[in-house]
């Protein structure tokens, strides 16, 4: 079976947090999430994405969903 590329999701999150003026600790204490959650979605190396997570983000950075992440389509379809 050939192995399909459907693209990727980029996470913007580190692009908000400067934009905001924000490091992961201040992030972290805002969204009552873990510094290692926010590197990991900073380092675009989480797998799976949780919606609570999306949602504290999201109310942290006051920002939508489609700010903090996007789906980049395969150049070849």
């Amino acid at each position: 079976m050939e192995n399909k590329d459907y693209g990727t999701i980029r996470v913007n999150l580190d692009r908000l947090m400067q934009e905001r003026g924000l490091n992961k600790t201040k992030l972290s204490y805002m969204s009552e999430l873990t510094r290692v959650q926010i590197a990991k979605l900073c380092k675009d190396e989480a797998q799976r994405f949780d919606a609570g997570t999306l949602a504290r983000l999201c109310y942290a950075l006051d920002c939508s969903l489609s700010d903090l992440i996007e789906y980049i389509p395969p150049e070849n379809k």
